[in-house]
């Protein structure tokens, strides 16, 4: 949970679904320097789990009953022009 990644996006997505009263759940995987920022701004979005750093057997649990995956990055041409390893990590 970097600056590399684009939580605004995420947060005013989560803040839409919760304003349509949707069963969507939006979980975060991970630890970083933006965590306790994070922490901080979902507070108020219960549709939003925080989980912190898991292993790879919690992480393909969790990818096995979700619909979909998200990484939010910025789009800037380092991460337009490639293609991120982290999902088949696990």
């Amino acid at each position: 949970l970097t600056r590399t990644l684009d939580f605004d996006t995420l947060l005013e997505a989560a803040r839409r679904l919760r304003d349509r009263n949707s069963d969507v759940r939006i979980v975060v995987l991970g630890a970083g320097d933006r965590a306790a920022w994070l922490a901080q701004q979902v507070r108020t979005l219960p549709n939003v789990e925080l989980h912190g750093w898991v292993g790879s057997r919690v992480i393909r649990e969790f990818g096995a009953t979700a619909v979909a995956g998200l990484i939010p990055y910025w789009p800037t041409s380092d991460f337009q022009e490639s293609t991120p390893n982290k999902v088949g990590e696990y």
